[in-house]
């Protein structure tokens, strides 16, 4: 399900609610005539490998679909193997079998006169939105933020496995000089909370640093109505905050081109800070 709303002042604001809405919507549209010439989501050769983190787009919408086990080795092995929590509600329960009597129930003859205690496994209800910001310019290291998404992947889990369940968003929210100076908003869910964390899955929108500067600059070729040679200009995460509280109640915010040096220490006491 897509969500698409534009202003009157020509801002650009699309939601999807998976990984699999915001593929088939970029595979339905056409390039804007604007980028014809450019077109940086498709271009290939040692630079640009080193630049998105792949070879070309194919490998890139490849990995977004069927997943990139390569970033799930670069985590921290004890994050891997981190288990979704689960909560445990101990309810006393009257029967024939038991560890303790009921002397009442005894007495007056009645068969169930012994208490149990029967334990019942259940998850966490509590709901976040986190929104990860991947807006950065062109000058950041791909390696470095291939590093900066690990860390972050890192704390998704952690975040899971604390009670926690996840709404993950990727966003992308830029302004375009040469289409009016507007502003265009990406949301792209990447995780729901009502589904279990797949890592391998998660791994490439959240890690790879080519799903920003593959999938999301074919997002801006394609869009209509953001246009701009350097592929739209970093507002301050100010701004980014404001323009999201317009579309969550409440929500963690992290910001990569203020965040993507941080260690994940950092990183994760800024999350629960937020929390």
């Amino acid at each position: 399900m897509r969500k698409k709303a534009t202003t009157t002042n020509k801002d650009v604001f699309e939601c999807y609610e998976s990984i699999s809405d915001f593929v088939n919507a970029l595979n339905a549209r056409p390039v804007d005539p604007y980028y014809k010439d450019i077109m940086s989501s498709h271009k290939t050769g040692e630079y640009r490998e080193k630049f998105t983190g792949t070879k070309s787009f194919e490998e890139a919408d490849s990995l977004l679909k069927n997943g990139d086990l390569e970033t799930v080795k670069k985590m921290d092995a004890k994050a891997r193997n981190i288990k979704q929590a689960k909560g445990v509600k101990n309810t006393i329960t009257r029967g024939p079998v038991g560890f303790v009597p009921n002397i009442p129930a005894y007495l007056s003859g009645n068969p169930n006169n012994m208490f149990s205690v029967r334990s019942q496994s259940y998850k966490s209800t509590k709901v976040i939105n986190f929104v990860i910001n991947s807006t950065i310019s062109y000058d950041i290291d791909g390696e470095d933020l291939a590093t900066f998404g690990v860390r972050l992947l890192n704390i998704v889990v952690q975040l899971e496995a604390k009670g926690y369940r996840l709404n993950v968003f990727k966003s992308d929210i830029s302004q375009y000089k040469d289409s009016g100076k507007n502003k265009g908003v990406l949301l792209v869910k990447i995780k729901d909370s009502g589904k279990p964390l797949n890592l391998t899955k998660v791994a490439y929108p959240l890690a790879n640093p080519s799903f920003y500067r593959r999938h999301v600059f074919n997002w801006i070729e394609k869009s209509g109505n953001t246009r701009s040679t350097g592929y739209g200009a970093v507002l301050p995460s100010s701004s980014c905050k404001s323009i999201l509280a317009k579309h969550f109640a409440k929500f963690v915010y992290i910001d990569t081109a203020e965040s993507y040096s941080d260690s994940e220490e950092d990183l994760l006491n800024e999350v629960n800070r937020q929390l």
